[in-house]
């Protein structure tokens, strides 16, 4: 499992109080999950430092969550999943699917493309069992909808989470 979700409230991403955390991680093989928002692991557009950090800790597993996928739409998402093979990306919470409906021909080919460093979710919990038209549902008919191969779905539902935590013999 990862080092929980990173908040980093206030700071900077690549702020020295956050890099200890993934110097840590990275010395004890756990993957970070991180969320970046308005006042959490805050960045510029680029992401230009989150790509710091993932230079600086090239053994530590990073997994992209919540406004990181904001910046879809000028590549930086793009690039970074290609010229990082410690990111991962999971497709959790609101902003993914809001983000990826805009351009549902793209979203299916960046999927296709990152296919073997994303991973599903949706960012519920016991909080949303009444409610079936919750996130969930909303995730799951997004990527149905996309039609996308065979292969592509096993990765991002399952394949990838079992090989990233060490899941699978």
């Amino acid at each position: 499992m990862p080092f929980g979700e990173h908040y980093g409230k206030g700071l900077m991403f690549d702020d020295p109080k956050n890099l200890l955390l993934y110097e840590a991680c990275e010395k004890v093989g756990l993957p970070v999950m991180f969320h970046i928002d308005q006042n959490k692991n805050m960045v510029e557009p680029g992401l230009k430092r989150v790509d710091r950090v993932l230079k600086k800790y090239p053994k530590c597993k990073v997994i992209a969550h919540a406004y990181w996928w904001r910046q879809l739409g000028n590549g930086s998402c793009d690039r970074q999943l290609q010229q990082n093979p410690n990111l991962y990306a999971d497709t959790s919470g609101h902003v993914v699917i809001n983000v990826l409906n805009r351009d549902r021909k793209y979203a299916r080919e960046f999927i296709i493309r990152n296919a073997d460093r994303l991973l599903f979710g949706t960012d519920e919990g016991w909080w949303s069992f009444k409610d079936s038209n919750k996130q969930m549902k909303l995730h799951y008919t997004f990527f149905e909808e996309l039609n996308l191969p065979d292969d592509v779905r096993y990765k991002i539902y399952r394949g990838n989470a079992e090989k990233l935590f060490g899941w699978k013999q």
